[in-house]
């Protein structure tokens, strides 16, 4: 198995389509946005192309996350890409959760069951000017496992855990309205002894993390954090900042990241890697479906740590 890391949103959407142009048989896609005038001339004209080839092409996006992307693209009034792709015959559905604060925030894009693409972003022309970071996953071998994955992703089941192992070193996790990620992570914290990397989109931390990322400074773990300098939701980044005064009285390294819009979310200690669509936001642990990649994989931690200097 090999992982690539993907820096830019940019070379993400290029790659990921190059993908798309040479599936020969399947292609699952999950996100929580499929929007954009960019996104339906590269992407979307690929996606109709596979289906004329005969390609089986199953999309899933959030309604509430795909209709706000329509707004922000200025789209709204423009028929939605997943309907376009529907009409062509692709298998298509809106995660409908039934609650209005649980969203499928996940973005995983799986490609003849043997390369997998995951990370930070939804496919929206509004992403490309931001700074995300994606991976691109690569099996020996196909593995079946990932279509009963995916299926059960895109169900709105509540506290529906799936773990698929990948290899040795690689699990995905899929998670929804439950607190699964936050014990991965507090995993990740307590076990680190040298270093210990974070890097999220949205910072609201509860206190067991909080916690557990003082007690790792405290045994002598160099600690940095690093959030999005800015992001759509400002009132709610306001109610953290009494936590991040806290980290940073106990001598912790928490700053805003270099790009105004870091999307990335990574997680990483000597020996261990978490990179998915989940940020250190103790509400999206409860009410978000996410999905996140624990891995073991030394180029993977090695790759991270070159990257960290961007953010």
């Amino acid at each position: 198995m090999n992982i690539t890391t993907i820096p830019t949103i940019k070379d993400f959407y290029q790659q990921l389509d190059q993908s798309f142009s040479q599936a020969k048989n399947q292609i699952l896609i999950n996100t929580l946005e499929l929007s954009g005038r960019h996104i339906y001339k590269t992407i979307g004209s690929t996606l109709i192309t596979k289906l004329n080839q005969g390609c089986q092409v199953n999309v899933c996006v959030d309604l509430v996350g795909n209709t706000l992307a329509q707004i922000h693209n200025h789209r709204l009034f423009s028929t939605p890409i997943i309907s376009i792709l529907k009409s062509k015959g692709a298998t298509t559905n809106y995660y409908r959760s039934g609650n209005p604060i649980f969203h499928n925030h996940a973005k995983i894009y799986i490609i003849d069951q043997q390369t997998i693409y995951l990370g930070g972003s939804n496919l929206s022309d509004h992403f490309l000017p931001w700074t995300d970071t994606n991976f691109k996953i690569v099996l020996s071998k196909p593995n079946p496992d990932l279509v009963h994955f995916y299926t059960q992703i895109n169900q709105s089941s509540q506290n529906s855990f799936q773990t698929i192992y990948l290899d040795q070193e690689n699990t995905l996790h899929c998670h929804k309205q439950d607190r699964v990620f936050e014990q991965e992570l507090l995993k990740l914290i307590n076990s680190s002894q040298k270093y210990l990397r974070l890097v999220t989109w949205m910072l609201l931390l509860s206190s067991e993390i909080s916690e557990a990322i003082i007690k790792a400074k405290q045994r002598g773990v160099d600690v940095q954090l690093v959030y999005s300098q800015s992001n759509f939701i400002s009132p709610l980044s306001l109610i953290n900042f009494p936590g991040i005064n806290h980290l940073k009285a106990h001598g912790i390294s928490v700053k805003k990241s270099i790009p105004r819009y870091n999307h990335s979310k990574l997680y990483w200690n000597e020996h261990q890697a978490i990179i998915g669509s989940t940020n250190i936001d103790w509400p999206e642990f409860i009410v978000n479906t996410e999905i996140v990649l624990v891995s073991t994989s030394t180029k993977l931690v090695k790759d991270l740590n070159h990257l960290f200097t961007q953010f």
